[in-house]
C-alpha cells in the first residue's frame, strides 16, 4: 500500500491511500476506523500504528481496510491537514487530521 525505506533502523512508510478500519470495528479507535458519518466537508482525525508520512496540500483517497493492505474502493477523497508522531509503550504511531473534499457514490 505504501513505500517503505528504513532510514538509520527506523522504517518509514510513506503512502498515498489512507486505509481505515470499518465504522465501530470492534477494540479500535474511532479513530481508526471510517467515520459514522461521511460529509464532504467535515473534519476528522485519524490513528495508524507505525512511523507513517501521508502528503499534505493534496487529495489522496480514503479506502476501508480489514487489514493485510486489502483495500476497498475508494470511499472517499480527502486532504490531510496535520499529521505527527509518537512513541508510546515501545511503539511508534502515527496520527492526524483530514478533510473530506469529496464523497464518492457508488450505484449497487
Amino acid at each position: 500500500m505504501g513505500i517503505e525505506i528504513v532510514i538509520e533502523g527506523t522504517a518509514i512508510e510513506y503512502n498515498n491511500i489512507l486505509a481505515l478500519r470499518p465504522n465501530k470495528t470492534p477494540n479500535r479507535r474511532a479513530s481508526e476506523c471510517l467515520p459514522n458519518i461521511m460529509e464532504e466537508g467535515n473534519f476528522h482525525n485519524f490513528f495508524k500504528k507505525g512511523y507513517r508520512i501521508y502528503p499534505l496540500c493534496r487529495e489522496i483517497p480514503l479506502a476501508e481496510t480489514e487489514g493485510d493492505e486489502k483495500l476497498s474502493d475508494t470511499k472517499a477523497y480527502i486532504e490531510i491537514i496535520g499529521q505527527s508522531q509518537f512513541v508510546s509503550g515501545g511503539s511508534v504511531f502515527t496520527k492526524g487530521d483530514y478533510i473530506i473534499k469529496k464523497i464518492i457514490k457508488r450505484e449497487k
